[in-house]
C-alpha cells in the first residue's frame, strides 16, 4: 500500500548555483513539500522557494529566519557549549582545525560560537587551520602542543583523555597554520 508520494533526493554539495538549479528543477514536480540544507540560497533559489506555495523545511541550522520552517539547531550555540564544555574539563590552549568557512556558513557559526566561550574567560586559539580538507600534517603538529584541545572534525583526538598525553607521529611535512 503506497502513499502516493515519492522522495526525490538532489545533491549540491553546498554550492548555490548547483542548488539554485536542483530547485527549479524540483519545483518543477510541483512537490507537497521540500526540505532544504541550510538558510544560504542564492536570491534566485529563494525568489522561488518563497513564490512556490510548497512547504519549505530547510534543516540543519535555526540561527537564521526560515521562509518556512527551521529543523535543527544553533550552531553558535553548539560551539559555544563545546567551548564551556572543554573549559570545564580543564583544557586552556585551543587550536582550531575546521572547514571552509565560504562553503559552510554553519561551521563559521560553531567557530563563532566557541570564541565566544574562549573570549570569557581571555583564552584564545593558538593556532587556526582552515581548507576542505585541512592539510593531514595539521593533526599531529597541534597534538604536539601539549595540552592543547584541538577542535574540528572531532572535539577530541581519540586517546586523548584528560591527563593523558597522545601518541604523536612525526608531521610529514610542515603544518599550514595561521597563528591567531
Amino acid at each position: 500500500h503506497g502513499t502516493g508520494i515519492e522522495a526525490v533526493v538532489g545533491i549540491s554539495n553546498y554550492d548555490m548555483v548547483t542548488e539554485e538549479h536542483l530547485v527549479a528543477s524540483l519545483l518543477a514536480w510541483q512537490p507537497e513539500a521540500m526540505m532544504i540544507a541550510g538558510f544560504d540560497h542564492t536570491d534566485t533559489a529563494r525568489a522561488m522557494l518563497e513564490a512556490s506555495g510548497v512547504r519549505i523545511a530547510e534543516l540543519m541550522d535555526i540561527d537564521s529566519r526560515p521562509i518556512d520552517v527551521a529543523v535543527g539547531l544553533s550552531h553558535r550555540r553548539a560551539g559555544f557549549d563545546t567551548g564551556r564544555h572543554l573549559l570545564g574539563l580543564g583544557y586552556r590552549r585551543f587550536a582550531y582545525i575546521g572547514h571552509d568557512w565560504t562553503a559552510d556558513r554553519r561551521a563559521r557559526l560553531r567557530y563563532d560560537g566557541l570564541v565566544g566561550a574562549l573570549g570569557e574567560v581571555g583564552v584564545a586559539f593558538s593556532a587556526l587551520a582552515l581548507g576542505t580538507p585541512p592539510p593531514a600534517s595539521v593533526f599531529p603538529t597541534c597534538l604536539a602542543r601539549r595540552g592543547t584541545a584541538l577542535l574540528g572534525r572531532r572535539a577530541w583526538w581519540p586517546g586523548n583523555r584528560r591527563g593523558e598525553e597522545p601518541e604523536v607521529p612525526a608531521p610529514a611535512e610542515e603544518a599550514e597554520l595561521m597563528p591567531v
